[in-house]
């Protein structure tokens, strides 16, 4: 962890996949659902744009700015309305866009001259963002790897909010333990899980099984809206866990 990645803004969240229709929302100002989605839109990708940033060598505070900035010229230029779905991955499109925005000096002072206009949602830069994976990562690879990570934390979330809807609070724990365990490269006995958890081998047995299952199908529902076309979620799927390693 790293003392100086230090916050520049509020509370945030795991990272999201867009929903098209949210990046359509976003596109479009006559929409009742405009702010919100731009909020949403944020929120989703900041991670991976400042990852790729710090992985491109800007220095922690220029990668801030530069993060802000970004954010600031893809309000002012609509950049969401230009995305077209038909053209494959919207976070292909962003990650694109960056690397303009970064050969484009006249967009970075523009933003600088508007002071880092941009604060319709606040960045949380928190101190252990820092940069993912391994030093021999390219600046790609390094985004790729911040949305992986984010997208497998965003389903967890979705998990952990279907199971408190439904009361089932010890699920969750359970799973959330497991994965902890696997993550960690422990041995993961159900015995041990049962002893932990006050219930029944059997129990951790069915309690897991429907979670791995609930799981894949919670990911899969993310990446499903993020891609063009429904075949297309088995290959996100497989870059994903390849992005991971």
């Amino acid at each position: 962890m790293n003392p100086d990645e230090t916050r520049i803004g509020g509370a945030g969240e795991a990272f999201q996949p867009t929903r098209w229709s949210i990046v359509l929302s976003a596109g479009d100002p006559r929409s009742s659902a405009y702010q919100e989605s731009l909020d949403y839109l944020t929120r989703a990708y900041w991670r991976p744009v400042y990852a790729y940033l710090r992985r491109r060598g800007h220095s922690i505070e220029d990668a801030k700015d530069l993060t802000q900035d970004f954010f600031e010229v893809a309000l002012r230029r609509n950049l969401p309305g230009r995305a077209e779905r038909r053209e494959g991955k919207f976070r292909t499109f962003l990650l694109a866009s960056v690397q303009n925005f970064l050969r484009d000096a006249r967009d970075r002072e523009s933003a600088a001259r508007h002071g880092g206009g941009w604060n319709k949602v606040e960045l949380d830069l928190a101190d252990d963002l820092g940069i993912v994976g391994p030093g021999s990562e390219t600046p790609e690879e390094t985004y790729d790897r911040r949305w992986a990570l984010d997208l497998l934390q965003g389903s967890l979330g979705d998990l952990r909010r279907h199971y408190a809807a439904g009361g089932k609070d010890l699920h969750y724990r359970l799973f959330e333990r497991y994965v902890d365990l696997l993550v960690a490269g422990r041995p993961v006995g159900y015995p041990e899980l049962a002893g932990e958890f006050g219930c029944s081998v059997s129990d951790v047995t069915n309690y897991l099984h429907r979670a791995r299952l609930l799981y894949r199908e919670l990911l899969r529902a993310r990446i499903r809206e993020s891609v063009a076309r429904p075949e297309e979620v088995e290959e996100e799927v497989r870059e994903l866990f390849g992005f991971l390693g």
